[in-house]
């Protein structure tokens, strides 16, 4: 059978068609469809991070408000705050330095001390900072009023410093026993009597009258 040239160019195109949907599936074959991306969520500061284990993310970092008993500000413990521990410790500096931390700048005060306690009465592994309230009313002291309001500015310089990564900050008010403020009298009387015994030191080996330290 002779094939006319018109009936030859159709099936010639007709393979050509063939061809090239057979080309378009093979290449289907070989690419696989693209997985949907997941957006990025936002940071959240008031969350622990998602890096961390499960045993961190327990541990919230604690500003404990402390009352004595007879609701006396006593004044205030950290808990789970050691890479904050240079911060709490210059609160209570004695040189009338400033301290800033989150934009925020902190005032120095005559009688405040910072001490670290592995264990007491309160707790193990705190750092706690004691208002000497024999010394309220004199120059330079922590203004008693201002007690809750200094532990939440502490919590806001946390935060707005991101000084835990997105952990958490809880401001806790806390009112202590008869028994608990006597543990822990115990320990700043004895830092409060070996400050006193180093001021008392140096006051007597100061420099004498001029005209004396001249001749040596």
């Amino acid at each position: 059978m002779v094939l006319t040239d018109k009936s030859a160019s159709v099936k010639l195109k007709a393979a050509g068609i063939a061809a090239v949907k057979a080309k378009a599936t093979g290449n289907a074959k070989m690419s696989p469809p693209a997985k949907p991306t997941t957006p990025l969520r936002g940071h959240n500061p008031y969350q622990n991070s998602p890096t961390k284990g499960a045993n961190d993310n327990k541990k919230n970092h604690n500003i404990i408000i402390l009352m004595d008993d007879d609701d006396t500000p006593y004044g205030w413990a950290f808990e789970n705050f050691y890479i904050a521990k240079e911060f709490v410790k210059h609160l209570s500096n004695k040189n009338d330095a400033m301290t800033f931390l989150g934009g925020l700048e902190f005032k120095s005060f005559s009688n405040l001390t910072t001490m670290w306690l592995k264990t007491s009465s309160l707790g193990e592994n705190m750092w706690v900072i004691h208002i000497d309230t024999t010394l309220d009313g004199t120059i330079g002291c922590f203004p008693m009023d201002c007690h809750t309001a200094y532990a939440n500015k502490i919590a806001r310089a946390m935060l707005q410093s991101n000084m835990f990564d997105g952990g958490k900050v809880d401001v806790i008010n806390k009112k202590l026993s008869a028994s608990v403020v006597e543990d822990l009298d115990s320990y700043f009387s004895t830092q409060a009597f070996d400050y006193a015994r180093d001021a008392i030191f140096h006051e007597a080996i100061k420099e004498a009258d001029p005209t004396i330290e001249d001749k040596i």
